[in-house]
Formats: structure tokens, C-alpha cells, sequence
């Protein structure tokens, strides 16, 4: 879970913590499978997420400047897994935000 917090901003793929932990992929998954009850990409995902909930509070950036600031591959992915997790999108989050603030 460190690895994934000090890199996920450049490092989304499993092999990477695979590497770094001198495991391989399949037995990395099965440990986060039963320490988080979750795949380590999934992991993954949902801490790059967790972290655009902070930088969507900040209504000076874009959503595609902040989906590229957490390096996904374009912002339509990005909205598409944000909204997978948060069921809303960043722009509905957004403007939620915006409503309790007012």
C-alpha cells in the first residue's frame, strides 16, 4: 500500500509493484485480494481517484488538467473510472461541491 501511495501518480501498472516488491503479478493480486478485498489495479485507481476529490475543490484547474496532473491517459477515462467509483461524475462532484460551499 506505500508503494502505491508514493507512486501512483507516475506508476498505474500492477507490474510495476510487482517489480518493486521482487513478487510476481498474480501473487501481488492474490495479497491484495485478501488484505483489501480488491485487485491491486483497482487499488490503484481508487487512490488516484480519492486524490482528484482533493484537486476538484480547486475550481482553478480543469478537469483534463487534473486528469493529466494524476496521468491518466485522456479525461474522458478519467470521468468514465471516477464515475465508476463515485457514481457521479467529476463535473457533477464538482458542482456538488460547489453547492455545499454556498
Amino acid at each position: 500500500m506505500r508503494l502505491v501511495y508514493q507512486h501512483y501518480l507516475k506508476e498505474k501498472n500492477v507490474s510495476f509493484y510487482a517489480n518493486e516488491l521482487a513478487i510476481s503479478e498474480n501473487y501481488l493480486n492474490r495479497c491484495t485480494q485478501m488484505v483489501l478485498n480488491k485487485s491491486v489495479k483497482k487499488f490503484i485507481i481508487e487512490v488516484s481517484v480519492l486524490q482528484s476529490q482533493i484537486l476538484l475543490k480547486d475550481m482553478g484547474k480543469s478537469i483534463a488538467e487534473i486528469s493529466h496532473e494524476l496521468n491518466f491517459e485522456d479525461p474522458s477515462y478519467f470521468s468514465r473510472v471516477f464515475k465508476k467509483i463515485n457514481s457521479i461524475s467529476p463535473v457533477e462532484y464538482r458542482k456538488r461541491i460547489m453547492n455545499d460551499f454556498s
